[in-house]
């Protein structure tokens, strides 16, 4: 008896051990999905020269979440809906210590309509480290108004 007790013991054991190895409904797949990777970010393309809108002499810029980028043609002025943006940036300053261009701010209201507001003047400043070692514009002003980016 005591034996059978052990016995059923060490299974009850080795049955809650194993059912901590796997969550609980895992349906095996084929598909695998890659999580916790890194891949570069293509989605902000170089401004109008290349030469001088890269390189490790003027800070970047982090639209909204992501690794730094060069500074962006576009970039989302509200990081939970993305219902305003600024598009087309010509950049026409750029300096370790800020950038100034000019683009168009597309809103869209929470009925749907679409206000787009050409000639929007974008400026970014007060350059900050990331814990990579970069450097990023961490102020964006627009027509003159701060933009809280969160």
């Amino acid at each position: 008896m005591r034996r059978l007790c052990l016995i059923s013991a060490t299974a009850a054991v080795a049955a809650v051990a194993l059912c901590a190895c796997s969550p609980p409904g895992e349906v095996a797949s084929e598909k695998k999905i890659r999580t916790a990777t890194y891949s570069p970010s293509t989605a902000w393309p170089l401004g109008p020269d290349p030469a001088t809108a890269t390189g490790k002499d003027h800070p970047g810029f982090i639209d909204c979440v992501g690794p730094a980028a060069p500074v962006p043609l576009s970039m989302s002025l509200d990081c939970t809906t993305d219902n305003d943006r600024l598009t087309a940036i010509t950049w026409l300053t750029r300096s370790p210590q800020g950038a100034t261009g000019r683009g168009t701010r597309v809103t869209v209201a929470d009925d749907g309509t679409t206000t787009t507001i050409p000639g929007v003047v974008v400026e970014l400043s007060e350059p900050i480290p990331t814990p990579g070692g970069d450097e990023v514009f961490s102020h964006v002003v627009v027509d003159g108004d701060t933009m809280w980016l969160g």
